[in-house]
């Protein structure tokens, strides 16, 4: 077995495990502990925000799908929520790390992708068998890289659900909500060191700035420094900031506001480093693992800034107006090489790709408002929750520019790279405006002492895209109005006993096809879905445990494909099926014992193909049919070995088919695997304090597998983490 070992990097190390133990120290000194019998003041919260869980894994309501502050089992739909607590315990990297353990969930970004060269889009999963188009960050369409820093929590909305989240794909989304100021004085500072040289460090604070806590404020840095990878020259850079204020001028009224700062810059690790052979029937076989076709010359470096303000004012208990505006910054600066995947092999022996670099430069503004009025009333019996919105995302300039330089071969097993040389051939010059607008209604009526609920949505969406070409050579100037669409939800959930509950739920969705033209120059209609959810939730243990069984069946349908009677253009005439079902269970069993478990069966195939007859009945790219995971830890609260804890991940992929553009041939499979993370860690005090050290074993036995059909999953890693709370 292939151990990448931990080459000592003292100083640094020692220098931040200071800054830990001195924040400690100077903590202990400075924040006085609340006086026996002394109470804190009890806060109440709005009826539209999250409100804190009793235990650190298990999570009572949601706001996503509704927008409301809605109990789970109450809420005809299903949400899976991660909390920070079980995303900090597993040693999470990314939120792509936590969502390996919400069911029907597949994360597919590899490890080229995910350390070495952080991607500027944000997460790259599937849920239920269907590519997540975009990532949520409390509430606004995000699409960006979310640091762990800041999140609170993870909520994962299956299924179709576009009148929550406007243009997304079937399979549902994802909503991050970040951390909100305290209304006490706590900090977290932390230094982690761990395989190929990598170190972060994280310094966290949070406050109320006066003694009636109307002004709250949190600020938080994180800086991350890889020095080595298991590819050839990978190395990355990573710089974040945030921070976030709350005030209340009036008791009526609330200012929040939220910004993230991040830059990454990267010797970037090429993501497709799983090549075929000549005959595109079976993967090539012992390409060195360390093998990195970028070579040393190229660089991926991007700047992202995001932030929202938001103004939210009651006019009474009962009705709330909310006005939010999100804004996003994305500067991008790449050279990287393009080439296929398929190896030259010659009778000597010798095996070669081909390459071409490449660079970018590309540069988008982002923006969001939105306007949304809250309202509850009571009558005949019934409890009615309501919600109006206007929202509308404008993207007012998306420039992207391109060059390529010379075609070069490289040697797979003994590569000598070659410099790229001047780029002068032009690739493109674009730039893309674009438009959604929407407006959406959501109703909840709950009756019969809180047993039944009824949801009702609807979402009115339209959206236009200019795409502009600014070189002579690629003068175009293109419009695409998309038809307006009407969106429905649907769902009733019924509260058997107290600890059961069953629910089944409609809804619908849709993603504009942009500037996407067939050959008579009409625009696309949008890729719509539409799926059905049913199943039980249930609450056992004096509700420390939570069960939910479900299943799904979604279509998606006006899907692109090639035009037979006009080579070069498409028409919209494919569909897909996904069917399966779920079992999630999240809780304490015991009170030193936590869980989070999932089984998920996903069977995802094309059921229309007119142009291509024989893909129908083929199984989509990369979704297993049988998926499993369970995180188990345990902490000892007494006795010699207090202060200990011990967690174990266990993940299970079923066989896959591989490249979604050849055919599914037993050769190209991505073959099933097992993965098991460890996780020893020690809690204790210092300057009493609560401070933790932690040891992160991942992929235990280093199984080397297929993360997706072009990337590989980490091998074996080891992180050491030292956090103190103050």
């Amino acid at each position: 077995m292939k151990l990448y070992f931990i080459r000592p990097v003292i100083r640094k190390c020692a220098a931040w495990a200071c800054i830990v133990i001195m924040s400690a120290a100077l903590s202990a000194q400075s924040v006085q502990p609340v006086a026996p019998g002394e109470e804190e003041e009890i806060i109440i919260l709005s009826p539209f925000e999250v409100v804190e869980e009793s235990d650190p894994y298990l999570a009572t309501n949601a706001v996503s799908a509704t927008r409301f502050n809605q109990p789970l089992k109450e809420l005809p739909m299903p949400i899976t929520v991660l909390t920070s607590e079980f995303i900090s315990d597993i040693g999470a990297l990314d939120i792509g790390d936590a969502l390996e353990y919400s069911g029907a969930t597949k994360n597919t970004t590899s490890i080229s992708e995910s350390v070495d060269s952080p991607s500027y889009n944000g997460v790259n999963v599937s849920l239920r068998g269907y590519t997540v188009d975009a990532v949520y960050r409390n509430g606004f369409r995000w699409s960006g890289n979310d640091d762990v820093l800041f999140i609170d929590r993870i909520e994962v909305i299956k299924g179709p659900s576009s009148v929550f989240a406007g243009t997304i794909g079937p399979g549902g989304t994802i909503n991050v909500i970040s951390k909100k100021p305290s209304n006490k004085p706590e900090g977290v500072a932390s230094v982690r060191y761990g395989t190929w040289d990598r170190l972060r460090a994280e310094l966290f604070w949070s406050a109320p700035v006066n003694e009636s806590k109307t002004f709250k404020y949190l600020v938080g840095v994180a800086v991350e420094e890889y020095d080595g990878s298991p590819y050839d020259f990978a190395k990355s850079r990573k710089n974040v900031v945030g921070s976030a204020f709350e005030w209340r001028p009036s008791k009526k009224t609330t200012i929040a506001m939220d910004m993230q700062w991040l830059k990454v810059d990267s010797v970037p690790a090429l993501s497709s480093v799983i090549y075929l052979d000549p005959s595109r029937t079976k993967i090539l076989d012992h390409v060195p693992f360390a093998f990195n076709r970028h070579g040393p010359e190229a660089y991926s470096n991007f700047v992202q800034m995001g932030g929202s303000l938001s103004v939210t004012h009651s006019f009474n208990n009962d009705w709330f107006l909310k006005m939010s505006i999100f804004g996003r910054y994305t500067d991008i600066d790449q050279l990287l090489t393009d080439g296929s995947s398929v190896a030259t092999v010659y009778q000597s022996g010798v095996r070669t790709v081909g390459i071409q670099p490449r660079s970018v430069q590309a540069r988008n503004y982002y923006y969001v408002p939105q306007v949304n009025l809250f309202g509850q009333m009571a009558y005949w019996g019934i409890k009615h929750k309501i919600n109006v919105g206007v929202d509308a995302s404008f993207t007012p300039t998306q420039k992207n520019r391109q060059y390529k330089g010379a075609n070069q071969t490289i040697n797979m097993d003994y590569p000598e790279y070659a410099p790229f040389g001047d780029l002068t051939i032009f690739y493109q010059d674009l730039d893309v405006y674009s438009n959604d607008r929407g407006a959406t209604i959501n109703n909840i009526f709950t009756m019969f002492g809180n047993r039944l609920t009824l949801l009702q949505g609807y979402r009115y969406g339209t959206s236009y895209s200019r795409l502009r070409g600014l070189r002579e050579s690629t003068v175009m100037d293109k419009a695409a109005h998309m038809p307006s669409v009407n969106i429905w939800s649907y769902g009733v959930s019924y509260v058997f006993t107290r600890q059961i509950s069953g629910f089944f739920s409609y809804a619908e969705s849709y993603v504009p096809q942009g500037w996407a033209f067939d050959y008579y120059g009409n625009v696309f209609d949008p890729i719509r879905g539409k799926g059905y959810n049913y199943g039980i939730k249930a609450d056992f243990l004096s509700n420390r445990l939570a069960v939910q069984i479900q299943g799904f069946n979604i279509e998606r349908f006006n899907i692109q494909q090639p035009d037979p009677e006009h080579p070069g253009f498409n028409i919209a005439s494919g569909d897909e099926k996904s069917d399966g079902f779920e079992i999630g269970v999240i809780g304490r069993p015991w009170k030193n014992w936590q869980v989070v478990a999932s089984y998920a069966y996903t069977d995802a195939r094309v059921t229309k193909d007119p142009t291509r007859p024989q893909n129908v009945g083929t199984h989509a790219s990369n979704r297993p049919y049988n998926q499993m995971s369970a995180w188990n830890r345990y902490n000892w609260s007494k006795g010699f070995l207090k202060g200990f804890n011990v967690g174990v991940g266990v993940t299970y992929v079923d066989e896959r088919r591989g490249n979604p553009n050849l055919a599914d041939l037993p050769g190209l499979k991505l073959p099933d695997y097992t993965r098991v993370d460890l996780v020893v860690g020690y809690s204790t005090k210092i300057f009493k304090n609560p401070a933790s050290l932690t040891v992160n074993m991942g992929n235990l036995f280093d199984k080397k597998y297929y993360q997706n059909y072009d990337g590989y999953g980490p091998p074996f890693n080891v992180n050491v983490t030292l956090r103190c709370r103050f």
